[in-house]
């Protein structure tokens, strides 16, 4: 059975050998476990689209997992530092909802670095802090650039976009959010839910920051906030599916805590920088082709292709449980 592997360290592929029809869910931990040299217990896997955590018991057989696995299918994995994987991944684009990820040939890092997520800036690094796949990686993301915590307040960030977007009804009104207010605030406050472009927008103005998010496919730019013209900016990094922090670092190894995340909108040199490991992690294919990729609706059987036939597809059936496979 071949799979395709999204790892906090990039994309890819995992060969397990015997009968697929046998594989079992203890199995593929090992497997990849194995792969990535950690523990299985650290380990926590998603499949599925939007991805959903694997669950059951170690002897189930793959193909029998809700979602199912089988070969050519994509799983996400997270690893756990503390030994217990945590389930989950946010994925978001700027707008509702986004597909499993697709796999791209990998290059190797440039500019004396020896790591696809750093590059040499100056005297130091530009780096991508990977952020936990939880469904709330935006709000982590931003927690992380704008007040240098990794966890602890994604909710707090959900009800400030809530607060928002109740006090300004003229800006987010029922055509802008795909939903009545009222019903908005309790769909973002729902930790299973993702951000987009809204919710940056409106964490840009209750932060008092310029929120740079960068997409790693297109190297395209948003600047949230950008017409209040606040006097410093944080920046993101978005690969289809997933936010990620950014920060520049005095070595590309060196600890969290000499972060520097905050930086002045007077200055675009930091604006090059994170420009050029973009365009290092897009070398390295750590992006997801949301527009091209084929899904199959696991609930009447509909082929489709592209994160915006899926959107439909969910918004005039009501069927959220899709799955890619290949042409």
């Amino acid at each position: 059975m071949l799979l395709r592997l999204r790892t906090p360290d990039g994309q890819m592929q995992l060969t397990l050998d015997g009968d697929p029809s046998s594989c079992t869910l203890g199995q593929l931990r090992g497997a990849i476990a194995s792969e990535l040299r950690v523990e299985a217990s650290a380990l926590s896997l998603r499949a599925g689209f939007p991805p959903r955590p694997l669950t059951g018991n170690d002897n189930e057989i793959c193909s029998s997992l809700e979602p199912p696995i089988t070969s050519g299918d994509t799983v996400i994995v997270t690893v756990s530092s503390d030994g217990a994987g945590s389930h989950g991944d946010s994925l978001n684009s700027p707008s509702r909802a986004s597909p499993p990820s697709f796999p791209a040939p990998r290059a190797a890092p440039r500019s004396g670095s020896t790591s696809i997520n750093a590059l040499q800036a100056g005297d130091g690094y530009i780096v991508r802090r990977i952020i936990p796949a939880d469904n709330s990686c935006l709000f982590n993301a931003v927690a992380y650039v704008a007040m240098r915590r990794r966890s602890g307040l994604a909710l707090q960030l959900r009800q400030m976009v809530a607060d928002e977007v109740l006090a300004h009804p003229a800006d987010y009104s029922e055509a802008v959010l795909e939903r009545p207010p009222d019903d908005y605030r309790r769909w973002i406050l729902d930790t299973d839910h993702w951000g987009g472009a809204i919710e940056l927008r409106c964490l840009a103005a209750r932060l008092g920051l310029e929120i740079c998010a960068i997409n790693c496919q297109s190297l395209r730019v948003d600047r949230f906030g950008e017409e209040a013209r606040y006097p410093s900016r944080v920046f993101v990094f978005y690969d289809g599916i997933h936010y990620d922090a950014v920060a520049i670092a005095p070595t590309e190894d060196a600890p969290e805590d000499f972060d520097a995340t905050v930086f002045p909108t007077s200055d675009d040199t930091m604006l090059q920088h994170a420009l050029g490991l973009a365009q290092q992690l897009r070398a390295a294919g750590q992006f997801t082709d949301t527009a091209n990729f084929t899904l199959r609706c696991q609930i009447c059987g509909a082929g489709l292709r592209g994160e915006a036939e899926a959107r439909e597809h969910a918004r005039t059936t009501g069927h959220t449980n899709f799955t890619e496979y290949r042409d």
